[in-house]
């Protein structure tokens, strides 16, 4: 009778335990998508981080704007690396806001194109210094699902009331008279590839959340400078040695 009633408490003792092990394991957290599907698509190059739909993104939507000058911002030092995925902090988790000459724009077009407004910002006080500004075009893939689409759409819509239809070509297109401005958009360091405007370090302000249009700068076109040096992060290198996995090894017979 003891050795019924000793088996029976054990059965109830190892059972509960046999059935928790037995149940499916949670799934792991899934991440939460960017955006719904939309769009044609556009860019590659660190495309995500330049249409805020990175994972990072809040930040830089959240961040109050910085008064700041192109002539400070193409002075900050360039990192050495740009990740295709990942913010560089602090300079692109930060929005900044200049007063700038707009002395030529173009929409970016042709087979590589990304259909941005791509805008060459100068100094007031030393229209040699210039940088970059981006606005991207609300029908691209990421972009439409971007926090911010309607943000493009309206700094967009500023500069086609004030200028006319964006030319769509390779080349950049000076504007004459060049316009006064105020832009603010968020940090963002490029690759060099030869574009026109570009800041000695590659920085930039992309994407353009707003821009005011101030009025006409007397004294005709402003030609692009010549004879810059550039010194800008690069590209991780292609096929670059990844950490092998090595499966854990299994302790010898005998062994605890």
């Amino acid at each position: 009778m003891m050795s019924h009633l000793t088996r029976a408490v054990g059965l109830l003792l190892v059972f509960p335990f046999l059935t928790i092990e037995q149940q499916p394991s949670a799934p792991p957290p899934q991440r939460s998508p960017t955006g719904p599907v939309c769009g044609t698509h556009c860019g590659t190059e660190r495309w995500a981080i330049k249409t805020l739909t990175d994972r990072q993104s809040a930040a830089a939507i959240n961040a109050t704007p910085q008064q700041t000058s192109v002539d400070a911002l193409v002075a900050l030092p360039a990192p050495p690396k740009l990740p295709q995925s990942a913010r560089i902090a602090p300079t692109e988790t930060q929005q900044f806001t200049v007063e700038a000459l707009l002395i030529a724009w173009k929409e970016e077009s042709g087979p590589t194109g990304d259909r941005d407004f791509h805008l060459v910002l100068a100094d007031p006080t030393d229209p040699g210094k210039t940088m970059i500004a981006e606005i991207p075009s609300p029908t691209c893939a990421s972009a439409c699902a971007s926090a911010e689409v309607d943000a493009f759409g309206a700094a967009r819509q500023v500069l086609l009331n004030e200028l006319g239809p964006a030319p769509a070509t390779t080349s950049i297109v000076l504007l004459d008279p060049p316009r006064r401005v105020e832009v603010t958009g968020v940090g963002f360091f490029d690759f060099d590839h030869k574009q026109s405007g570009l800041a000695p370090n590659c920085i930039e302000l992309h994407p353009v959340l707003h821009i005011t249009v101030m009025g006409s700068e007397s004294g005709g076109a402003i030609p692009l400078p010549s004879g810059v040096s550039h010194t800008c992060g690069s590209r991780p290198a292609a096929g670059a040695a990844r950490p092998r996995h090595r499966p854990p090894r299994r302790p010898a017979p005998g062994t605890f």
